[in-house]
């Protein structure tokens, strides 16, 4: 049966009701607290990363005079921007009573990650796992070769990262990323390089679905792209980005033709040169950075893009915005609010994206629906089926391996979208269009932060499915 709109608004309602009863009952008579001066803070275990790299993450230093609940509560802040380093295994601190001299001092633990990855890549090419397993050839829809990443050099929390490529996408790109280039350790930069080429490209969006052109023996689509990105992070929580990014596309010439799509860069142009400028602000307080339980996050997007030997310009802008509760033990809950506002109303295809890439309604995996606008909202319960375990696994001398964490979570879920055309073709239904998808679900959260979705969901289209996600963050 469909859903309708009104389902979405009780649904909101419910957990409205459940967040803010949560909350009222953690609003509690605090007593009077001792006071602490903090006295060392010691560090064991990050046998290669540096001191300050993890100094930086804590709200308090030796010397300050903090009482003890707000001690406490600064404790479980620090070990989770420790952790969300993405350096340490574990992170644990223990808080000592004051010596004879009053101080307070402070150890914590760390044991450190594997920072050298040479992962063979065999990777489907499709925007999803459901997309790929209705393809014809699916070998020939695989992306083969080798990535490397090496994090931590020098113990600065450097990190480079190269993909060596072939099969359905020939790639190849370098990333350097330095977290801090100054004394201050406030401004960050990050280098990136990527040469690319397809057979095959999906040329245009018909029936709500991406459709695919390819001309045997010829390279449909190349994409040569480098930029730069600087960040400025004077708090813990907040940081600001400004990237810069010059862009060249190509598509084969037949492409253009009136039969197939000649407004993928508009009027029937076969190259796109673009530099882009845009500033980001992101806010991000999360117990985990890549499968958040507790928290609040937001980031704000505006860029322009600058054609280069064309008379004209693209500017988008996005929010994405979300909130994390704990209810009770094992039981957990979030709201998520995606929007993309564009201009102007006709648009290169290559930049008309909203639902179906990157943002998704669940239950519409299969389809792509393109506008100028969208608005998309989520909301989930979780319920923690397996604490946080330890799989043991022989290893040999390799020790940072022998112990995989595993964390298992059931869950229902609600989402809902909306996408803005202002120029619609009649077959994508769509668009303009109220999308819902209701659904329960599995994921299996391990080290090194991935994450595998299992979701069966019903959508307002009146269809079903068994969708498949997996995240993996190297």
């Amino acid at each position: 049966m469909p859903i309708q709109p009104s389902v979405l608004v009780r649904f909101v309602g419910i957990l409205t009701t459940i967040l803010l009863w949560a909350l009222c009952n953690n609003v509690c008579a605090q007593d009077a607290d001792s006071v602490l001066v903090i006295g060392a803070i010691n560090l064991t275990g990050n046998e290669k990363t540096k001191d300050y790299i993890i100094l930086r993450e804590l709200d308090f230093k030796s010397g300050d005079t903090v009482s003890a609940s707000k001690l406490a509560a600064m404790k479980l802040k620090g070990i989770r921007q420790i952790f969300d380093l993405e350096l340490f295994n574990t992170v644990e601190m223990q808080i000592a009573p004051p010596d004879s001299a009053g101080l307070t001092h402070i150890t914590i633990y760390l044991k450190e990650r594997w920072y050298l990855f040479v992962i063979p890549i065999v990777e489907i090419a499709d925007r999803n796992f459901n997309q790929w397993w209705l393809a014809e050839n699916k070998l020939s829809r695989l992306n083969y070769g080798v990535r490397i990443r090496r994090s931590n050099l020098r113990g600065r929390n450097e990190t480079i990262r190269i993909n060596i490529q072939g099969g359905y996408t020939r790639k190849f790109s370098v990333d350097y990323n330095f977290p801090y280039i100054n004394k201050a350790l406030t401004i960050g930069a990050a280098l990136n390089f990527t040469y690319s080429d397809n057979r095959e490209l999906g040329f245009a969006t018909q029936n709500n679905k991406l459709q695919f052109f390819h001309d045997t023996g010829k390279i449909s689509f190349s994409r040569l792209k480098t930029g730069v990105s600087f960040s400025l992070r004077k708090k813990i929580y907040s940081s600001q980005l400004l990237d810069l990014e010059y862009t060249r596309l190509q598509i084969a010439d037949t492409v253009t033709k009136a039969a197939v799509n000649p407004d993928y860069f508009l009027n029937a142009q076969t190259r796109q040169q673009t530099f882009y400028a845009g500033y980001r602000y992101i806010y991000e307080m999360l117990d985990y950075k890549h499968y958040p339980l507790n928290g609040k996050y937001l980031s704000a997007e505006a860029g322009n893009y600058f054609f280069i030997n064309a008379p004209q310009n693209f500017f988008n802008a996005f929010i994405t915005a979300s909130y994390h509760k704990k209810l009770s033990y094992r039981h957990y809950a979030s709201v998520s609010v995606d929007a993309k506002y564009s201009t102007p109303g006709r648009q290169p295809y290559n930049l008309f994206r909203a639902l179906g890439y990157e943002y998704f309604v669940r239950g519409f995996e299969y389809y792509v629906i393109d506008g100028q606008h969208f608005a998309l909202g989520k909301i989930n319960y979780l319920y923690n089926i397996l604490t946080p375990k330890f799989i043991h696994i022989p290893t040999g001398g390799i020790k940072k391996f022998r112990n995989i964490p595993i964390t298992i979570f059931a869950k229902a879920f609600y989402d809902a979208g909306y996408v803005v055309n202002n120029t619609p073709l009649p077959t994508n239904t769509f668009t303009n269009s109220y999308l819902g998808g209701l659904g329960a679900g599995i994921d299996i959260v391990t080290y090194y932060d991935r994450v595998l979705k299992i979701e069966y969901t019903f959508n307002n289209k009146g269809q079903k499915g068994l969708f498949f996600h997996y995240n993996m963050l190297f």
